[in-house]
């Protein structure tokens, strides 16, 4: 099942933007502007092999022109990191979130459009095709293309038309609002840069949710290869555990409310300037959506319970903001994506506050149905042996290779083997060297000339001196 909200960082431009366009109301996949055929209305109309190739190239990030997917997340924390990281070589960069409900498609030479797109768990195709087993991928794709960098996503084939302007902010103004100060570990100082998008990802939730003391209760999805809890995160997230603790924690009295006050007000903040202005309405008469609220609050580790967030719940809400909010599977998770488990947490204390029906425990898939537990766990594995997770790395500035001398005897030696391999260019070459010889020649005789008359004076005092000797 989809969920009725999702994300998606885009720019406008830039030297790494995507062959794809994005605008207030429309996504354009790359055909659609760079093949001369519009683009399929769904996944169904497409074969198994041509999803396979496709989804596959699409997933690698390779960024083709006959790509018909887009991508979506439901992942903030990925949204606000791959922006970040794309105002390295973009500028304009933004995160969108739309309501899946209100998605179109848009009207082609096959199709009358207006009708709802079809959205599909980008992990549940990529089983389906069998991105995996096809024999062509690049050395470098089976990293790429490893299931548990795409947990998060979601693809939809064709153009996206919006029957208004979706919720958005540039990212210049989700820091001026604040970002780096709530969550510094955004932030990267001076001298230094961001690490490869996926290895900073995992070292972000190793940052904003490990907890030695937080203990997490699940349902296992596939019992064989989840034996406990703290083994299911040793991929991403070491001997810690991390985020479900609902269940297990609550907020204490006299504690420190696990929503602190300017932590709140910046989640308010960005989502009313995200929301929807109708005419004639101002910011501050704008109801922060609700779901955004807990998208930014679910950027660090809460435990359940905070005053602060279910008394302001309670007195913004009406039941029906929440229940818009859950839908059918709710509580089914990757076990790799920590911010999902936060979000669901706020979305337990949100019931609390609007008496709304509890969703389900947590139920953390682990293998999804792919490879067994260790197989799946692999790629994270071996990120952590072949580097650390760092949030940055220090800028080396490398020095310009000098390219090597190379003598006179080098240089003939190896026109000499040129030479041999092409025989009409030794030939050439000879005549160059006569020509060269001529050249120089000359340039001596030149080089003998007089230049004023004493030296021609000199000369031919020499030159009589000379002939009075050889007779």
């Amino acid at each position: 099942m989809v969920p009725p909200q999702l994300f998606r960082a885009y720019s406008m431009s830039g030297s790494r933007s995507t062959k794809g366009f994005c605008a207030n109301t429309i996504f354009q996949p790359p055909t659609d502007r760079h093949q001369h055929r519009d683009c399929r209305d769904s996944i169904y109309d497409m074969n198994q092999g041509e999803i396979t190739v496709m989804l596959g190239h699409h997933l690698a990030w390779h960024d083709r022109n006959d790509d018909d997917l887009t991508s979506f997340t439901n992942s903030f924390l990925f949204a606000v990191e791959h922006a970040l990281g794309s105002r390295n070589k973009q500028f304009d960069c933004h995160i969108a979130v739309i309501d899946t409900a209100k998605a179109m498609t848009v009207p082609t030479r096959t199709s009358a459009g207006g009708q709802p797109i079809h959205i599909h768990p980008a992990l549940t195709v990529y089983v389906e095709a069998k991105v995996g087993a096809y024999a062509f991928w690049g050395n470098r794709d089976g990293g790429r293309l490893h299931p548990r960098k795409f947990t998060h996503e979601f693809v939809t084939v064709g153009v996206v038309k919006y029957t208004e302007i979706y919720h958005h902010i540039s990212m210049n103004d989700l820091i001026k609002k604040g970002l780096f100060k709530i969550y510094p570990e955004f932030d990267i100082p001076e001298g230094f840069k961001t690490t490869g998008l996926y290895t900073r990802l995992i070292a972000l939730r190793e940052a904003l949710y490990c907890s030695s003391k937080l203990k997490s209760k699940v349902i296992p999805a596939d019992v064989e290869c989840a034996q406990t809890t703290s083994d299911s995160l040793e991929g991403d997230l070491g001997n810690t555990e991390w985020a479900e603790v609902s269940l297990t924690v609550g907020f204490q009295e006299n504690a420190t409310d696990p929503v602190p006050e300017q932590d709140l007000e910046f989640a308010v903040d960005v989502s009313k300037s995200m929301a929807i202005l109708q005419p004639g309405e101002c910011l501050d008469d704008v109801k922060a959506p609700l779901n955004l609220v807990l998208a930014i609050l679910s950027l660090r580790l809460r435990e359940r319970g905070s005053p602060r967030l279910i008394n302001y719940i309670r007195v913004n809400y009406e039941r029906q903001d929440l229940e818009s909010l859950i839908f059918p599977n709710i509580s089914h998770v990757a076990d790799n994506l920590p911010e999902q488990i936060q979000y669901l947490d706020l979305i337990r204390d949100a019931c609390d506050a609007l008496s709304v029906e509890m969703i389900p425990d947590n139920i953390l898939s682990y293998g999804i149905g792919i490879a067994g537990h260790e197989k799946f766990l692999e790629e994270d594995e071996r990120l952590k042996r072949k580097r650390s997770h760092n949030l940055w790395k220090k800028k080396v500035d490398k020095p310009k290779k000098r390219k090597k001398e190379q003598t006179s005897d080098e240089q003939q030696l190896k026109r000499q083997k040129s030479d041999l391999a092409t025989p009409d260019r030794a030939v050439r070459s000879s005549e160059l060297e006569i020509e060269q010889v001529v050249q120089d020649e000359a340039t001596n005789e030149m080089a003998k000339t007089p230049t004023s008359e004493h030296d021609a004076a000199e000369l031919i005092d020499k030159a009589s001196e000379g002939n009075n000797e050889n007779t």
